[in-house]
């Protein structure tokens, strides 16, 4: 008998009972990751979008003109169009031979106890699959934010390629002409005469998104930016009394000030050992949130898996998503191997009327 011949036996490792698990997961991870947050899924219909894209709004002022005349011509926005392209996310998982043969030398052979052993296992083992998944949505989401660009690297090869958002205009990444932690500089002025530079490009803004160590700046310079007395003590204003008092500044009494230092684990080579923990959101820039589209920068286009169809087929009433995670399953090897996949076609499209992201100068 077949190494795997028993997994077509149990309906609940079926491709399509894997996939409806699959999508059950949260996309957010419990609140752990926030790409949903600034840049919500958009179902499309392939994995080629071709966007029209409006050239940069210029606030222009009328003219009277004299009677019997025509009034002054106002020129419109260039429209030009962008024409994107995606590739799949994929993760896999394989139960190799190796791990059978052990299993059933510990069982005598009984294949029964084995399947017992290690069938509970794989619907877990998926589940990383789906997770990594996510997060591979919710690093390119911030580095598309944050540095205009994003990576790829080969899971075979581990080369490492590069894609830019061209469309979106260089000049709404600016970087100030002297770096905030530099004495000369308050941090707390130039952050509150920042933000209506940013209202020019993008709109109302609703809060910012920044590393502790660049809010640091701020609170410290805060600080500065008061008279202390050296005739007696007095306390030095605190982060929230910061928060509080940039609000004030800005008239916004619902300003948001995002720090987000989490990290995540990516792979350094086309290995499975070799990775390295990365910032989602880099030391040194302060990404603006805009009141438009409920702070949204952008969103996450999500796109059939065109082998999902095949499971909507086999399971008709499961209500399977085939622009969802989507788990496959073969044996491999002469059948000496199980290789598990999950695989979702989403990418990250910004919206570039409501980019805007300065370059401090601390990274």
């Amino acid at each position: 008998m077949a190494l795997f011949s028993w997994i077509e036996a149990i309906k609940e490792l079926s491709a399509g009972a894997l996939t409806v698990r699959a999508q059950a997961v949260d996309p957010t991870l419990q609140n752990r990751l926030l790409w949903d947050q600034f840049a919500p899924r958009q179902d499309v219909d392939s994995t080629e979008l071709e966007t029209l894209l409006e050239g940069a709004e210029v606030e222009y002022v009328g003219e009277r003109r004299e009677w019997d005349t025509r009034g002054r011509p106002i020129a419109q926005p260039t429209v030009s169009a962008e024409k994107l392209e995606f590739i799949p996310i994929e993760t896999t998982f394989t139960v190799m031979e190796k791990e059978i043969n052990d299993l059933m030398m510990r069982f005598v052979g009984n294949q029964q106890l084995m399947v017992n052993q290690i069938a509970p296992t794989i619907p877990k083992r998926t589940d990383r699959l789906v997770n990594a998944n996510y997060r591979r949505i919710e690093k390119d989401t911030f580095d598309g934010w944050a540095t205009r660009a994003m990576t790829r690297r080969n899971p075979t090869l581990g080369n490492q390629t590069t894609y830019t958002y061209t469309f979106v205009p260089a000049a709404q990444y600016p970087t100030v002409p002297t770096a905030w932690d530099d004495a000369s500089v308050n941090a707390f002025q130039e952050f509150v005469k920042s933000i209506p530079v940013a209202e020019k490009v993008i709109g109302l803004v609703d809060g910012v998104i920044m590393r502790q160590v660049d809010f640091d700046l701020l609170v410290e310079d805060a600080n500065d930016a008061v008279a202390f007395g050296t005739t007696f003590p007095i306390l030095k204003l605190t982060s929230a009394q910061s928060i509080e008092r940039i609000r004030e500044e800005l008239r916004k009494p619902n300003f948001i000030i995002l720090i987000y230092e989490d990290t995540l684990t990516v792979f350094n080579d086309g290995g499975i050992t070799n990775t390295t923990e990365v910032d989602r959101w880099p030391v040194g820039k302060i990404g603006f949130i805009p009141a438009a589209g409920g702070g949204a920068v952008g969103f996450n286009a999500f796109a059939p898996v065109v082998r999902a169809y095949d499971l909507t087929s086999q399971v008709p009433d499961a209500g399977i998503d085939v622009r969802g995670m989507t788990v496959l399953h073969e044996v491999a090897n002469g059948g000496r191997s199980l290789i598990v996949e999950c695989q979702v076609n989403a990418f990250f499209v910004p919206i570039p009327e409501r980019i805007w992201v300065l370059d401090i100068g601390t990274g």
